[in-house]
């Protein structure tokens, strides 16, 4: 650009003709983006007007009103929540038939931007193939924006290895393959696997749609998490 966006004062009206190419500019893309543009030949600006396309092709008008929807999409999940922002820019280079994503700061892209834009894309593209194509033009093929709500810090599950034993209900038998023959086991209700409430194999652990079979040589014990923990017997402390 031939001047600052911060010289122009509101209503100046500025004539413009030197930006045949689509790869020229004479005027700031912030100065376009809040004009109200007049041109002679509209065929001919939409295809050579460099001092327009330049604008278009910028991303800043389309991520926000993907932030707007995002956010109010999980301002009706989580309100008031605080929320993060994330930003990833498809990208390849020019002729190429496959993207990867290259994960971009979220704010207002200015035309000073894209050192910042290319040396991200070929960082990512380094470290995925080892190396670079010098000389090929790096296309921006999509734009992927995600508003989420900050999640609390969790603290760690305590480890159960041991416990109170749980009442078996009543006993069956399975098949044990480890010793190769029918065993007779506990069965126990998968409500009663409570945080360091354990059981030995043989046994049978219901619930609705699934069972889990904690075999002869193994002890489950429940943790705080609600899962369960198979322990080998010979590695019980």
């Amino acid at each position: 650009p031939l001047f600052d966006a911060g010289s122009l004062r509101p209503g100046t009206h500025v004539n413009a003709i030197g930006a045949f190419t689509p790869d020229m500019a004479e005027i700031p893309g912030e100065v376009v983006e809040r004009a109200f543009v007049v041109v002679d030949d509209r065929k001919a600006a939409a295809s050579e007007a460099g001092d327009l396309l330049r604008v278009a092709r910028r991303p800043d008008a389309a991520l926000a009103e993907l932030e707007e929807e995002a956010t109010a999409f999980v301002e009706a999940g989580a309100k008031g929540a605080e929320t993060t922002t994330r930003l990833t820019a498809f990208m390849r280079y020019a002729g190429q038939g496959w993207e990867i994503p290259v994960a971009l700061p979220y704010k207002t892209f200015a035309d000073a931007d894209k050192t910042e834009i290319l040396t991200a894309f070929e960082a990512a593209y380094r470290t995925l193939f080892g190396r670079v194509i010098e000389g090929l033009g790096i296309e921006i093929t999509n734009w992927s924006l995600v508003v989420a709500s900050v999640l609390p810090e969790t603290p760690p599950v305590a480890r159960h290895g041991c416990g109170a034993g749980v009442t078996a209900r009543r006993k069956r038998q399975f098949y044990d393959a480890a010793l190769r023959k029918s065993v007779e086991a506990r069965e126990v209700d998968r409500a009663e696997m409570a945080a360091g409430c354990a059981v030995d194999g043989p046994a049978i652990i219901v619930e609705n749609e699934t069972t889990t079979i904690v075999t002869s040589g193994y002890r489950c014990v429940g943790q705080g998490d609600g899962s369960l923990r198979l322990i080998r017997k010979g590695d019980i402390a």
